[in-house]
């Protein structure tokens, strides 16, 4: 599997104390508090907060029985403040980021679909304009746009390994193996899953991790997931 993409960058700063992850993070994933009770923290991946702790940092070895994609549940997160690798997603259809955009965490599903991590450009898609959920600030432009995300050709079951698509959309995707993507449920239950690319042939994507959402093949999404250097904001 392909090594996560350093979250830190120089400039970035590591928290003294790490708290244990909530629940399943990516690398790279936005951080917030799951519990802040004192001496009992946790942190999750960001869901619909308007305020971060930093990103998720990468580990030094993947323990056993971990993937190498994520930090599992009661891991030790290193939160990277300051300046980081982010996840990123597109706001919408045929929107990229651009260098100097505002960044929120990612509106997905109902708007509390559970923990993703995710940023997006914040309020209107243009990200021009700083709003009360703004996090970050894109120190890079990201060439995203309508071709991210595709409905898959096949239905998808919770517990599921791989996902068919159609034709040449895995192409059109422009994903790779390590490539995060984002499993979407747009209609029924409005839920999410982070998912890493394991395998991929033309038309069928091998995941990481069982899928924890079920897609149909009308209007939810498979999304590709990018990395976008930021300045954390507040």
């Amino acid at each position: 599997m392909v090594v996560p993409r350093k979250v830190a960058v120089p400039g970035a700063s590591v928290r003294v104390v790490n708290y244990p992850a909530a629940s399943r993070i990516p690398i790279g994933g936005a951080l917030a508090f799951s519990s802040a009770t004192p001496g009992s923290e946790t942190v999750k991946g960001a869901e619909a907060e308007t305020s971060i702790l930093g990103f998720a940092g990468n580990r030094e070895f993947v323990p056993k029985g971990a993937y190498d994609g994520f930090l599992g549940q009661y891991e030790p997160v290193d939160i990277i403040d300051g300046y980081a690798n982010a996840l990123v997603i597109p706001n919408g259809a045929d929107y990229d980021i651009d260098v100097g955009d505002f960044l929120e965490v990612a509106v997905l599903g109902d708007g509390t679909p559970g923990p993703h991590g995710l940023l997006e450009e914040a309020g209107t898609q243009q990200g021009t304009i700083f709003t009360v959920a703004t996090v970050a600030k894109a120190l890079e432009s990201v060439d995203m746009g309508a071709r991210s995300y595709k409905v898959p050709a096949s239905a998808v079951s919770v517990g599921d390994s791989t996902i068919t698509m159609s034709g040449t959309d895995i192409a059109t995707m422009g994903i790779a193996v390590g490539d995060y993507i984002l499993l979407e449920d747009t209609g029924a239950s409005l839920g999410c899953q982070v998912n890493r690319v394991a395998d991929l042939t033309a038309t069928v994507i091998t995941l990481e991790l069982p899928a924890t959402v079920a897609l149909g093949t009308d209007h939810d999404l498979v999304q590709r997931i990018y990395n976008c250097l930021v300045k954390v904001v507040k």
